[in-house]
């Protein structure tokens, strides 16, 4: 698991800590990603976000109040993480995914909030694994807001 960048600091990450830490190739890869997920949903949000100082930050990115995903800096590095429930996690199955992304779906943590998976980003095919989790995600999330179910309560 990544180290965070940002653990034992109790105010949020300046963008000069964050690119100071991520470093050019990851910093990069980073504004990359960003621009990509912004392009699949145009009204998706950003905050950084800390459970508690020793757990470091997170970049939290949000389609109205549900999170897509957590992009977590680390020392010259980062992850994308997600939490799925059993359709989202269906739908990145059948997307068709990377060899990458089948195996790390098939090892991930499964919690009460979902299945955790997490993705290194260290290369363009790790951006298109996020992608990918994060459009099912979003399709997931787009059918449970438009549903029946959803516009009765």
């Amino acid at each position: 698991m990544l180290t965070n960048a940002f653990a034992g600091r109790k105010a949020e990450p300046a963008e000069k800590d964050l690119l100071s830490a991520l470093g050019p190739n990851a910093a990069s890869r980073w504004q990359k990603l960003l621009s990509e997920l912004l392009a699949l949903a145009p009204d998706m949000t950003s905050e950084w976000h800390s459970y508690s100082p020793k757990a470091g930050w997170s970049l939290r990115l949000k389609s109205g109040k549900r999170t897509i995903i957590h992009l977590v800096p680390g020392p010259k590095s980062f992850e994308a993480a997600f939490a799925l429930g059993d359709k989202a996690l269906a739908a990145v199955r059948a997307s068709p995914p990377s060899q990458n992304l089948l195996t790390i779906a098939a090892n991930a943590p499964r919690y009460g909030e979902g299945t955790a998976i997490r993705i290194g980003v260290a290369n363009t095919s790790d951006i298109q694994d996020v992608l990918t989790v994060a459009r099912s995600k979003l399709a997931n999330w787009a059918l449970r807001r438009n549903s029946p179910k959803a516009a009765k309560h």
